[in-house]
């Protein structure tokens, strides 16, 4: 699989008012890679209407209502991890998860 990814395509970090502080400090490490790598630091947004054509969507099992409902839609499994402390699961889907727009990696974590 091929994509670029650019400061131009939008990318956009997911972050809900619910997250963990600790879980949104991880989640600036893997924008300041991103930087590192693709040369632009990747946005912030708490408005599903602001996700651009990528983005990032992390959370905790438990504390986070998005991926509640990835989870009820069946697009994600979070029984991959319930119970489980500091995992992650990373999935890349190519099709419209939110109207907004149509690529999306989802990133969640274990229950803290």
């Amino acid at each position: 699989m091929n994509f670029i990814v650019g400061a131009e395509k939008g990318l956009a970090f997911y972050q809900e008012e619910t997250a963990f502080t600790v879980v949104n400090k991880i989640a600036d490490k893997v924008r300041k890679d991103v930087q590192l790598v693709a040369g632009f630091m990747a946005e912030i947004t708490q408005s599903r209407v602001d996700l651009g054509m990528y983005s990032v969507i992390y959370g905790t099992v438990g504390r986070s209502p998005v991926l509640d409902e990835l989870n009820e839609k069946g697009i994600i499994d979070l029984s991959l991890i319930e119970g489980k402390r500091e995992v992650y699961v990373a999935r890349f889907t190519a099709y419209s998860i939110f109207p907004s727009a149509w690529g999306y990696l989802h990133w969640w974590t274990g229950q803290m």
